[in-house]
């Protein structure tokens, strides 16, 4: 789907370099600055969806990695969707129970922060109503991470 994408593009861009700003196919006419711009966004929509869909699927396969017990390979399967920027909670909340079972508090305040990060970035950008409330839930776990490290350094 994608390469058809990039190749519809192409075609468009061959067309504009022959100084074609609009071209009748049929007897519909086409603007192709407005198509070429169209093209785009589509394209970067389906590459957006395409990453999301990964990202869903590792989610997803770090899920059953849990219950099967193979908590490292869950946690890499997690850290690959954090360090993407994935912008729904549950890696970073998988990650953060993890990392507190584990006793690596340095790691689950790094999660919780890098998710802290995202959703403050989402909380500019998107109109999601479940930001803030999950943002809150961030700062509150974090709050108590960071009283258990200083528990630990004296």
């Amino acid at each position: 789907m994608i390469l058809a994408s990039i190749l519809i593009i192409f075609i468009a861009f061959i067309l504009l370099k022959q100084n074609t700003k609009e071209k009748s196919i049929g007897n519909k006419k086409i603007d192709f600055d407005d198509s070429v711009e169209s093209l785009q966004k589509k394209l970067q929509s389906e590459i957006l969806n395409d990453k999301l869909d990964k990202q869903v699927e590792r989610n997803l396969k770090a899920k059953d990695l849990e219950k099967q017990g193979k908590i490292n390979q869950a946690i890499n399967l997690y850290e690959q969707n954090v360090s993407e920027g994935f912008d729904g909670n549950f890696p970073y909340d998988r990650l953060a129970i993890i990392y507190r079972k584990k006793k690596d508090i340095e790691n689950e305040i790094r999660v919780l922060k890098k998710g802290i990060d995202v959703f403050t970035a989402l909380s500019k950008s998107s109109p999601r109503q479940d930001i803030y409330p999950k943002l809150e839930r961030f700062n509150e776990r974090l709050k108590k991470s960071l009283s258990i490290k200083d528990e630990k350094s004296k």
